[in-house]
């Protein structure tokens, strides 16, 4: 009898033991499993570039989260842009276009590029790419305006070009030339009729005028208006607008409808 509880309490106490090892082996390879894990990300802390080029350190600004800005102690997400390495001979200018003028600009459209840097250097390039849907970043501080982000390709290689620089964009949508300009806050819209004021002498002439093209500073004069003439930059107060139901532009290339300018 006592040999028989003897057994009885050794395979007891060895199917404990056994528990215990499958326990050990199992919190082994867990352990092991997250201590390879551990050496993997720390391999790959080492980020070796694909090839030669300027670094170029992530900002978080595709969140605008000040946490995210690269810096020795900072946090980083999965999939957060950390560095770049810009092809430099393909290099662009990143403009916000107002939606007032988006529906003007197209691809392959010609542009004129100043680099604050470089000023007496210009550059040429074209219209790349033009966004479809407003820009969210700007409408987190402006709600009411809307902008529409615009890729312009430089043409060329230019060593001296460097990510990050500010620069100036002309997008030369159409060219007019030997015509008459004036400042957009001098034309007037009212009742579907479009006119300036004009200094003649002493008194205010209210004129119509028939607008050839505009953009964000200048319209161009189809008739109405002769080179030379003066014309007031806002509306003067209590202005007669009487004559514009008798007078008309002295003449019309077709039978279309004068180019709206937007209110100044």
């Amino acid at each position: 009898m006592r040999l028989s509880r003897s057994k009885k309490d050794a395979i007891a106490e060895m199917a404990d033991s056994v528990g215990d090892l499958n326990r050990a082996q199992r919190s082994y390879r867990w352990e092991k499993m997250q201590l390879d894990d551990l050496h993997q990300q720390y391999a790959a802390c080492t980020i070796r570039a694909e090839r030669p080029g300027l670094v170029v350190y992530g900002d978080g600004s595709d969140r605008w989260d000040p946490d995210e800005i690269i810096r020795e102690g900072a946090r980083v997400r999965e999939r957060q842009a950390i560095i770049t390495i810009p092809d430099m001979r393909h290099m662009a200018v990143k403009v916000r276009i107002h939606e007032s003028q988006v529906k003007r600009v197209r691809k392959g459209m010609p542009v004129e590029i100043k680099v604050d840097a470089e000023i007496d250097r210009p550059l040429v390039g074209e219209v790349e790419h033009v966004g479809v849907l407003p820009d969210s970043e700007n409408r987190r501080f402006n709600p009411d305006q809307k902008v529409y982000k615009t890729s312009i390709k430089i043409a060329g290689i230019h060593d001296w070009i460097k990510p990050g620089m500010a620069a100036q964009a002309r997008i030369i949508i159409r060219v007019l030339p030997d015509v008459v300009k004036i400042p957009v806050q001098s034309v007037f819209n009212q009742d579907d009729r479009t006119f300036c004021c004009v200094q003649v002498g002493a008194r205010v002439e209210v004129r119509l005028i028939d607008v050839e093209d505009y953009n964000n500073r200048f319209a161009a004069i189809r008739s109405g208006l002769e080179e030379g003439e003066t014309v007031f930059l806002s509306m003067p107060d209590k202005l007669d607008l009487s004559p514009l139901d008798r007078e008309r532009p002295t003449s019309r290339k077709d039978d279309s409808k004068p180019v709206p300018i937007p209110e100044s």
